[in-house]
């Protein structure tokens, strides 16, 4: 199974390749078809989408992982996130097991 960056460049390809193809239709006629494209190549897969806020967290949780990487200290980490200092160890800690 792709991660969702790998099913968001697809459905971003599928999107191009159609939209190309129907060049001068109507955007909602081109929405129709690049569904239907995208549904037939990946037909009988199962995508499970994060929720916003889900994929917001994981996204700070990689930014506070490459600051930490580049030397930036754990409570200025905090301060510049609006997190606790521990919040941002239990990133740390997660990300140097794997965890995450």
């Amino acid at each position: 199974m792709k991660g969702l960056p790998g099913i968001a460049a697809d459905l971003a390809q599928v999107v191009t390749e159609v939209a190309r193809r129907l060049q001068g239709r109507p955007p909602e006629e081109i929405g129709v078809e690049a569904a239907k494209a995208f549904c037939r190549r990946h037909a009988g897969c199962e995508l499970r989408l994060p929720s916003a806020r889900s994929l917001a967290r994981r996204e700070r949780a990689e930014r506070i992982w490459q600051l930490y990487q580049a030397g930036v200290r754990p409570a200025e980490l905090a301060r510049r996130f609006g997190v606790s200092e521990r919040h941002v160890w239990r990133v740390i800690a997660g990300k140097k097991t794997g965890a995450d």
